[in-house]
C-alpha cells in the first residue's frame, strides 16, 4: 500500500508497534505482553513463534507472517529473540598456510574449530566475541599462539588427541577457565600458554612433554595442584611465578628423578609445594590391582609354611596391601601312613599276580592230564 521495500516495511511495522504499545513491548520479544485487544483494522506483521505470532493465533487477530529475518539476541540467552533458534554469529578461516582449518561461532557461545592441520599463529580474533566454550575437533594438529588469549568467558575446552602442541599464549588470560584436560598426544606447551588464568585450579601435564615454557602458568593465583610426568626435564623461568595457592605437586617418578629436573629461577611456588613422589590414585584412575605371591616358605613335617599375598598398582607399582597366609604343615603321621599304604599296595599287587600265575599253571597241568 505504501510502496515500501522489505527493509522499509520492517522498520515501518516496528515503528507502528512501538507507537501503539510503547518501547517496552518492542524490547520484550518473545515474552512481550499485548495488554489491549488489537482492533480489527490492525494487521500485525510477525515472525513465526514470536510473542506477536502466538498472541495473534490465540486471539484470532489478523497477521502477516514474515518468514526471513535477521537473528538477534538482545537478552544474551544464546537464542534469537525472534525465533528462539541458536544461530551462527560469525565464521572464518584460521588455518596456517596451506592448512584447511575453519571456525564457527554460535550465539550460545560455542566456538567450533574444525578441519585438518595447524591453526595459524597470532589470530587474536576471538577475544572480541562472547566465547564460552571451545570445541577443537579431531584433525586439528596445533593450537596457534595467542589463539584464545583474553577470551575471559571460556569455561570449557575440548582438545582432541590429534593436537600435538599448544603454542605460546594460547589460553592466556582466560579468567573463567577452571580446568582443562590436555591429551597425551601433546608434546609441547609454549611460553605463557596459560598465563594469568586466574581461576585455573588444577592441571595435568601429559607424558611426552619434556619442558614447561617460561611464565606458562604464571599468575594462576588459584592453582592448587599440578601433576607432572617423569618425562619432564626442565621448568622455564617464572613458569609458576605468582601461584601463591599451589600446595601439591604430584610427580610420577622418584625423588632422584625430581632432583634431576632443571628448575630455573622464579619458581618458588613450585619448589615450596609438597612434592608427592611416584604417586597415582591407583584404581580410582582406572588402573588394575595386580596380586602376586612373595616370601614363600614351603611347609615341613613339623612346621606350617607361609607366603605373602601382595597387591600392587599396575601403573606405578605401589604396594596397596600385603597379607601373610599359612600353608598347613605336612603331618608326619599322615605322611608315614600314606607311604605304608603305597608300599603295601605294591606288595599286594605283586602277591596277587604271583597267586594268579600259580593257579593258572595248576589248571593248565590238570587240563593236560
Amino acid at each position: 500500500e505504501y510502496g515500501l521495500s522489505e527493509e522499509e516495511l520492517e522498520a515501518f511495522v516496528l515503528q507502528k508497534i512501538i507507537e501503539h504499545y510503547g518501547e517496552d513491548y518492542a524490547e520484550k520479544t518473545p515474552e512481550a505482553n499485548l495488554t489491549d485487544t488489537v482492533p480489527d483494522y490492525i494487521t500485525v506483521y510477525c515472525y513465526r513463534n514470536s510473542a506477536q505470532y502466538n498472541y495473534c493465533v490465540a486471539n484470532n487477530i489478523n497477521f502477516i507472517l514474515i518468514e526471513e529475518h535477521t537473528h538477534f539476541d538482545l537478552d544474551s540467552d544464546g537464542m534469537c529473540d525472534v525465533c528462539g533458534e541458536i544461530f551462527v554469529v560469525d565464521s572464518g578461516e584460521c588455518g596456517a598456510a596451506g592448512d584447511n582449518v575453519t571456525w564457527v561461532l554460535y550465539s550460545n557461545g560455542d566456538l567450533i574449530i574444525s578441519g585438518t592441520g595447524a591453526m595459524a599463529d597470532n589470530i587474536s580474533a576471538f577475544s572480541k566475541y562472547d566465547v564460552k566454550k571451545v570445541v577443537i575437533e579431531n584433525g586439528v594438529t596445533t593450537i596457534g599462539s595467542w589463539a584464545f588469549s583474553r577470551c575471559d568467558r571460556i569455561t570449557d575446552t575440548t582438545i582432541p588427541n590429534s593436537v600435538i602442541s599448544i603454542a605460546d599464549g594460547a589460553f592466556s588470560s582466560c579468567d573463567s577457565l577452571t580446568s582443562i584436560v590436555i591429551p597425551n598426544s601433546v608434546a609441547s606447551i609454549g611460553n605463557a600458554a596459560f598465563f594469568s588464568c586466574d581461576n585455573l585450579a588444577d592441571i595435568a601435564i601429559p607424558d611426552g612433554v619434556t619442558s614447561i615454557g617460561e611464565v606458562s602458568f604464571a599468575g594462576c593465583k588459584n592453582l592448587t595442584e599440578i601433576k607432572f610426568s617423569s618425562s619432564i626435564t626442565s621448568v622455564g623461568k617464572d613458569a609458576f611465578e605468582g601461584c601463591a595457592n599451589l600446595k601439591d605437586v604430584y610427580f610420577n617418578g622418584s625423588k632422584k628423578q625430581w632432583n634431576s629436573i632443571t628448575i630455573v629461577g622464579g619458581n618458588n611456588s613450585l619448589t615450596d609445594a609438597t612434592i608427592h613422589f611416584n604417586t597415582c590414585r591407583h584404581t580410582e584412575d582406572g588402573y588394575e590391582a595386580i596380586t602376586k605371591e612373595e616370601n614363600i616358605n614351603e611347609p615341613t613335617y613339623i612346621k606350617d609354611g607361609s607366603y605373602d599375598e601382595v597387591t600392587i598398582c599396575e601403573n606405578c607399582g605401589a604396594e596397596l596391601s600385603r597379607e601373610t597366609k599359612e600353608i598347613p604343615n605336612l603331618s608326619l603321621l599322615g605322611t608315614i601312613i600314606e607311604d605304608l599304604e603305597d608300599t603295601f599296595k605294591g606288595v599286594y599287587d605283586a602277591l596277587a599276580g604271583w597267586v594268579t600265575k600259580f593257579f593258572k599253571n595248576i589248571i593248565k597241568q590238570w587240563q593236560n592230564n
